[in-house]
């Protein structure tokens, strides 16, 4: 090979390294600038009629909840169970109402008491109808559509490892109205976040986000502003909230919430 055709060679894989660089920065730059949009989108308000209860566990699986807004519930989801749901059996046990629990990948069923109220499916929620490795899939709009609940107040908890982004965004605005409460943990932040970005929009038209408590298992710095790439939420209806216009928390740490790992360091959001 003589030097001008090596000259020639190395000239293209240079120009082609340095566009792979420069478009993973723009890359980078990019997303940054969509985690920080999501961070600011994401920060609670304070509604005046809310007093905090945390359901089910001590520290992972524990949700908090506005206990004086649950009057109105007429029927109870729970998603991610994993052969144990505290959450759900506390909720369905104080209150007596119905409770339909779904998980395709672990089928035991949890003991709980008041046998009658609960309903557990062996199926996994999603943004359609699928049958993965023999597991099956189905909407949450079709789930409650079976269950006879189209029209009923709900009140929902999803835990399900990264599928609730699609499965609440392929719900639709008139399911959402009837949720007066949904406590979800978002799981791998940053996978899309324009779309991320986008379903908090949507959900902030229905709900007021009142609580965001960040998991300690996946703390990630190199999020930032974003303290770790999963976090719970508590969204309340906004038929239900009433919002404080002129005062913010005094902290945005609520005092119930806990590390869901109690032996390793917490990260936890600090907005101004």
């Amino acid at each position: 090979m003589n030097k001008k055709k090596l000259f020639l060679m190395l000239l293209v894989l240079f120009t082609g390294l340095m566009t792979v660089l420069f478009e993973s920065q723009i890359r980078r730059k990019y997303d940054r600038s969509l985690r920080a949009k999501l961070y600011h989108e994401i920060k609670p308000v304070s509604i005046e009629n809310c007093n905090f209860k945390r359901f089910g566990g001590v520290a992972d699986g524990g949700y908090l909840l506005c206990e004086n807004l649950l009057n109105e519930i007429q029927s109870v989801y729970s998603y991610g169970i994993a052969g144990e749901d505290d959450w759900g059996c506390e909720i369905t046990t104080k209150y007596n109402l119905p409770i339909h629990q779904y998980d395709c990948f672990d089928k035991r069923k949890p003991n709980c008491n008041q046998k009658e109220n609960f309903h557990f499916n062996e199926e996994c929620v999603s943004h359609k109808e699928r049958l993965v490795e023999e597991r099956i899939y189905n909407t949450f709009q079709n789930q409650i559509q079976k269950n006879s609940d189209t029209n009923k107040k709900l009140l929902v908890k999803m835990d399900i490892e990264g599928d609730e982004w699609e499965s609440i965004a392929a719900t639709s605005d008139e399911i959402l109205q009837n949720i007066d409460q949904l406590a979800i943990e978002f799981h791998n932040v940053n996978t899309n976040p324009l779309a991320e970005l986008l379903l908090m929009k949507r959900l902030k038209k229905f709900f007021y986000i009142v609580n965001i408590h960040f998991n300690n298992y996946s703390c990630q710095y190199d999020f930032y502003p974003l303290p770790s790439s999963v976090f719970q939420a508590l969204l309340v209806n906004k038929r239900l909230g009433v919002i404080q216009t002129e005062t913010k928390p005094e902290t945005y740490l609520n005092p119930l919430d806990k590390p869901d790992n109690p032996n390793i360091p917490d990260c936890q959001a600090k907005w101004n």
